[in-house]
C-alpha cells in the first residue's frame, strides 16, 4: 500500500520541508512543486491525495494551476488546500474564483489544525 501523497506547490523549498517534518511521521509522502507548471506535471505522475497551494500575489500563478486542475477529468477531485501568510482565507476565496472546491487556511497559523484538516480530506 502506497503512502497518501501531499503535492504542496510553494515557490519556497523550505515551506515543502516544513510540511514533510509534519506530515512525514504522519504517514504521508510530500511532493514538492515550485511552480505552476511543475506542480501540473507533479499532479499528473504522483497522483496526489491533497494539493496544498500557497496564495501570494507574485505567484498567482499557482491559481491558474488549480484553474487547470479543476479542469482535467482525472486529477480534478483532488482537495485543495489554499494557504496564504499576506491574505486572509476570506480575501483568499475571492482571489481563487473557478478554483473551487477548495479549503482557505491561513500559512502557518494552527498546524494542527491543518493536520486535521488533511486527515479529514483524505479518508
Amino acid at each position: 500500500m502506497s503512502l497518501p501523497t501531499i503535492l504542496v506547490v510553494d515557490d519556497s523549498r523550505w515551506v515543502a520541508g516544513v510540511l514533510d517534518s509534519l506530515f512525514g511521521p504522519l504517514g504521508y509522502r510530500v511532493v514538492y512543486a515550485p511552480n505552476g507548471a511543475a506542480a501540473l506535471a507533479a499532479a499528473r505522475t504522483a497522483r496526489p491525495d491533497i494539493v496544498i497551494a500557497d496564495v501570494r500575489r507574485r505567484v498567482l500563478k499557482f491559481i491558474g494551476f488549480i484553474r487547470e486542475l479543476r479542469h482535467d477529468p482525472d486529477l480534478g477531485r483532488i482537495p485543495v488546500i489554499l494557504w496564504s501568510a499576506v491574505y486572509q482565507p476570506y480575501e483568499i476565496k475571492s482571489l481563487a474564483d473557478g478554483c473551487q472546491p477548495f479549503t482557505a487556511w491561513n500559512k502557518f497559523d494552527d498546524l494542527d489544525g491543518l493536520c486535521s484538516l488533511v486527515e479529514n480530506l483524505t479518508r
